[in-house]
């Protein structure tokens, strides 16, 4: 939340679910998060990528 209110590209990290990761800086253009009592939270983010992607 603090880098889409300071506007700072941040580093991220994704794990897909093959195991694979890929790492970038990335600025938080937009976030939220929904959830009620006795539900699941749910959140998601849109992000504009800075930099190159790396994937291990």
């Amino acid at each position: 939340m603090t880098a889409l209110v300071t506007g700072v590209a941040k580093s991220f990290e994704l794990l897909a679910p093959n195991a694979n990761t890929a790492t970038s800086t990335a600025y938080v253009k937009k976030f939220n998060s929904q959830g009620a009592t006795d539900q699941a939270i749910r959140r998601s983010a849109k992000l504009r990528i800075s930099g190159s992607i790396t994937w291990t």
